[in-house]
């Protein structure tokens, strides 16, 4: 949940997602019966150019029903604030958690 992807969403959107809680949530649901495990993987996204990290960006919001839609220029804006890399390009993060249930 502390990945830049989810800070975005988060920002767009006003949701979180945590699998940490949801595992714990399940983990007290069952007792001993199953063991739930959070596991992140870090990875990081890498662009030359903005047109590129916007469409990204794009993508990654799009995969969530938002109410409203951000403008092109207002995900501009957040990749420029946020995602700026020291080299002129654009780096972020997009850990990804997996969810394990024995």
């Amino acid at each position: 949940p502390e990945a830049d992807t989810m800070r975005m969403l988060a920002h767009f959107s006003g949701r979180r997602f945590d699998l940490a809680g949801l595992a714990e949530r399940f983990q007290s649901s069952v007792g001993k019966a199953y063991t739930a495990a959070v596991a992140t993987v870090p990875a990081q996204i890498v662009t030359a150019d903005l047109d590129t990290a916007y469409r990204i960006a794009e993508f990654i919001l799009s995969n969530l029903p938002l109410a409203e839609i951000p403008s092109r220029a207002a995900v501009e804006t957040y990749v420029r604030e946020y995602f700026s890399a020291a080299d002129g390009g654009f780096r972020f993060s997009c850990d990804q958690d997996f969810l394990t249930i024995k």
